[in-house]
């Protein structure tokens, strides 16, 4: 089994990227782009428009031994393989 720490930097719509956080997403209803591949880690630096919700539960994640903010996946589409 590998250790995955988060899979990435949300921001909310129209917010500046300085807003963004790291997330734990949760997969329960749509795998992440990059694991529904099966290719782990395949799409770093690409970019998404995420739909879902932020709740207001705060995961705790093993491998980094940190606390994230829960974000619920539900849909997605990519934006772009290479962000400015």
């Amino acid at each position: 089994k590998k250790d995955y720490k988060f899979w990435g930097f949300i921001r909310r719509p129209q917010q500046p990227w300085a807003t963004a956080q790291m997330v734990m997403m949760n997969e329960q209803e749509k795998l992440a782009p990059d694991r529904a591949q099966n290719t782990i880690g395949s799409d770093n630096n690409y970019e998404y428009k995420l739909y879902g919700t932020l709740t207001d539960q705060t995961v705790y994640e093993p491998a980094s031994n940190g606390f994230y903010p829960e974000f619920v996946l539900k849909n997605y589409e990519l934006i772009t393989v290479a962000p400015v």
